[in-house]
């Protein structure tokens, strides 16, 4: 079973699969799951275009880290998500 973490708002905390449908966390034996998270990331040039039309928008102006012309988010930041979603499956 594949799934999508996304902030989705219930109840409790769910996630979703690759179809959009929610999967309760209360509900998945946690011995047999592979969850695959990423992040957040976008070609410097790409997000600079994107800026000029939506010249006011909170999305696109957190201070991203450039990797190498990949604009990424920071390490701390990244680390602080993994751990929250670490905490829903223990």
């Amino acid at each position: 079973m594949t799934v999508a973490f996304t902030a989705v708002t219930e109840p409790f905390p769910v996630l979703q699969n690759k179809m959009g449908n929610p999967v309760y966390v209360e509900k998945i034996n946690v011995e047999n799951i592979d969850v695959n998270m990423d992040f957040f990331r976008i070609n410097k040039d790409y997000l600079k275009s994107i800026k000029k039309v939506y010249k006011t928008s909170e999305i696109f102006s957190y201070p991203f880290v450039d990797n190498n012309g990949i604009l990424e988010y920071r390490k701390a930041y990244k680390d602080s998500i993994n751990r929250e979603f670490i905490k829903l499956f223990r």
